[in-house]
């Protein structure tokens, strides 16, 4: 017999084990969480007030937030927007030099751009000298696209300028560069 069919067996013959109660009349009653205001008495554990990556992680949640809010009617992920500003400032780059300066797998990358090219932001086209190379440049709707998409980066920059200081933007780049190993 299978491993899996004798799995399958002892499975068909097993009896259901009895489940009780448990008695939880010690425990504080659940408030309603919908309706229930913050606690204040509720602090941040050192250990995660002092963890970069948590910091990095809550930090990440703050730029979704503000990517979302500023580009979210234009219907480009904050992975697009990397793809549209590195063939922007670089025309004709192969696809996995894109993909590999960006930090995104070939398997993620190929849908982000099958998607920027049905909407005709992007063309790929074959090289010249290896058939298995493919080259990224922005079609003219793409250009006019990265051009309100800039507009839009700078309202970000703003905000967090006016959030953290000019001095403190440029300190807290410079570090994240550091931490990433750039």
């Amino acid at each position: 017999m299978h491993r899996s069919t004798d799995h399958a067996q002892a499975m068909a013959n097993a009896r259901p084990t009895s489940i009780r109660a448990i008695d939880d009349s010690s425990q504080p009653e659940r408030a309603d969480r919908s309706t229930a205001a913050p606690r204040s008495d509720v602090s941040l554990p050192p250990e995660l007030g002092s963890a970069v990556g948590f910091q990095i992680r809550r930090a990440t949640g703050v730029a979704d937030a503000l990517f979302s809010e500023t580009f979210g009617e234009m219907e480009i992920t904050a992975a697009q927007y990397a793809i549209l500003m590195v063939v922007r400032h670089n025309p004709g780059c192969r696809t996995s030099t894109a993909g590999s300066l960006l930090g995104i797998t070939p398997n993620n990358l190929v849908p982000l751009l099958d998607s920027l090219t049905a909407r005709g932001y992007i063309r790929r086209t074959l090289s010249t000298t290896d058939r298995r190379v493919r080259h990224l440049r922005l079609t003219p709707r793409g250009q006019e696209l990265c051009a309100a998409l800039v507009a839009r980066h700078e309202a970000i920059q703003a905000k967090l300028e006016e959030r953290m200081g000019h001095g403190q933007v440029a300190e807290f780049l410079r570090l994240l560069t550091l931490y990433c190993g750039g």
